[in-house]
């Protein structure tokens, strides 16, 4: 769950820096399996998160791009 915690922190920390209307927003669910999914939706979150795919897949979470304004993470590799 650290994995979310920062990933999350580092969306607040970007989100400071420019206006409302190109924030990211997250909302945390569970697949139907129990693992965590983190939704990230906003102006071209996609083109943010495509850059960090191949740091993220092997280590933390798989990157899923829905649209040009929508990502998931799949936190399949987390342990509990």
């Amino acid at each position: 769950m650290n994995s979310i915690k920062a990933i999350k922190t580092l969306i607040e920390e970007r989100n400071e820096g420019y206006s409302d209307t190109i924030h990211l927003k997250t909302s945390l669910a569970n697949d139907i399996w129990g693992r965590p999914v983190l939704t990230i939706k906003g102006f071209e979150a996609s083109s943010i998160f495509a850059c960090m795919k191949s740091l993220l897949e092997p280590m933390v979470a798989s990157v899923n791009i829905v649209s040009s304004n929508e990502v998931k993470l799949n936190f399949n590799n987390l342990t509990k």
